[in-house]
């Protein structure tokens, strides 16, 4: 109504009358309509004029002079009365969508952002982000890749746009930083990094092939080798272009820079399904291959860090196969030998929680009944949570009452009664 009202009044100064100022358009609609109009010509001269911030303040007086309060905040909101309170937040949210939706419309995510967070709101934010193509050169874009990645609003598309930026050592570094707290996210990440190396890698093995121009056994490879040169027919893998290619690695050679290829099969290790399980251990089938001087050490359980990550990405590809089983007896192993040898510092949460991913977590439950008296770290899985996981309800029953966990032994009964598994076992241990 208001906006039909000041067009009324632009027809009747004619066309040769000057038109009306935004002051004279308040002051016009104060008079017609009263404080309800004249705040309204107010927000409409701020949205025509894209003066977002001073538009938000209009919406607000809008709210405040309908709840009987003065137009200029006399203390912070939090103050008012309950009974005006709710109804006056609900207003500053319906503002900081409104102006929020405006700056996205016009393209600007960095403004609109902080009317999203204050409602808690990323989906609009994310959706926006996600439509931004990752190699675009923006002036925005160390704010936009800050939002996306660092603040967890789209971490993928923030990551994608680091890497296409800035490269893969300053997204290596980003992840090592900012690892994502949700573990879907943390493995969308990881997979866009896995995939960025692994295309370098193989861009870069085949570039070295065919520079050498050489057949492999002229290289020490074995004699009637597969030829070195051509369009590599059946070679799209990384596997497929170093198989039979020993002179690839001589002499201390690499194809990407070994730091990178470290620290991304050791994120790899967050993955549990997809294609990049199998494109990590290609890359670690790689990374085996380098001389000595890039094994760097590792912390336990994954001293032999290639090796110690082939049989654990292998043993996550397929639950309860061979591969998987024998990641599980090559990590309890090591627990055992540890503790057999005293080492009373290495890391068997770490084990537990390896053997948890595999899918093996009643193996974790005895293994942590076995290392009981042994001192576990900061954030290991509790024999209760292991044996949620697994299902083994009675045994939580009967380890709980062994110890006097009134708490244990409850949650073990009520939810083995619930799963029809049976009465607790007596306590053998």
């Amino acid at each position: 109504m208001a906006a039909m009202s000041v067009e009324k009044s632009d027809a009747g100064r004619g066309s040769g009358s000057p038109a009306p100022s935004d002051f004279e358009r308040v002051e016009e609609a104060l008079s017609r309509s009263g404080a309800r109009g004249a705040l309204e010509a107010l927000a409409e001269a701020l949205e025509r004029e894209k003066k977002y911030p001073q538009l938000f303040e209009a919406l607000l007086m809008q709210s405040r002079a309908a709840l009987g309060l003065p137009l200029i905040p006399l203390g912070p909101a939090t103050d008012l009365p309950e009974e005006v309170l709710r109804p006056h937040e609900d207003s500053i949210a319906a503002a900081c969508r409104k102006v929020g939706g405006l700056y996205l419309a016009e393209g600007d995510i960095v403004a609109a952002w902080p009317y999203f967070r204050a409602l808690g709101e990323t989906a609009p934010v994310a959706a926006a982000i996600r439509r931004i193509e990752p190699g675009s050169k923006r002036k925005d874009l160390e704010e936009l890749i800050d939002i996306a990645f660092h603040q967890g609003v789209e971490p993928r598309r923030g990551l994608e746009m680091l890497l296409a930026n800035s490269g893969i050592c300053s997204s290596i570094t980003a992840m090592e930083r900012s690892l994502p707290a949700v573990r879907e996210t943390q493995q969308d990440c990881v997979r866009v990094l896995v995939r960025a190396l692994y295309e370098e890698l193989v861009t870069s093995v085949r570039a070295d092939i065919a520079r050498r121009g050489v057949p492999p056994e002229a290289k020490g490879g074995p004699p009637g080798a597969k030829g070195s040169l051509g369009p590599f027919p059946g070679e799209a893998r990384l596997a497929d272009l170093i198989a039979g290619r020993p002179w690839l690695f001589a002499d201390g050679g690499y194809h990407a820079d070994p730091s990178h290829l470290w620290s991304i099969i050791r994120l790899s290790a967050a993955l549990e399904t997809g294609p990049e399980l199998d494109l990590a251990l290609e890359l670690a089938d790689y990374g085996s291959r380098l001389a000595a001087l890039y094994h760097y050490k590792s912390d336990p359980p994954f001293e032999e860090f290639y090796r110690d990550h082939t049989i654990y990405l292998s043993g996550r590809r397929v639950r309860g196969g061979p591969e998987n089983e024998r990641a599980a007896a090559h990590f309890l192993d090591k627990a055992r030998a540890a503790r057999g040898r005293g080492d009373d510092r290495y890391p068997l949460g770490a084990v537990l929680e390896i053997l948890t991913r595999l899918g093996r977590a009643r193996e974790a439950v005895d293994l942590s009944l076995e290392m009981a008296d042994s001192p576990l770290e900061t954030g290991t899985p509790s024999l209760g949570e292991l044996c949620q996981r697994a299902g083994e309800f009675n045994r939580l029953a009967e380890v709980s009452r062994a110890r006097g966990d009134l708490l244990g032994f409850a949650a073990g009964i009520v939810q083995s009664a619930q799963t029809g598994s049976g009465k607790p076992r007596p306590a053998s241990f």
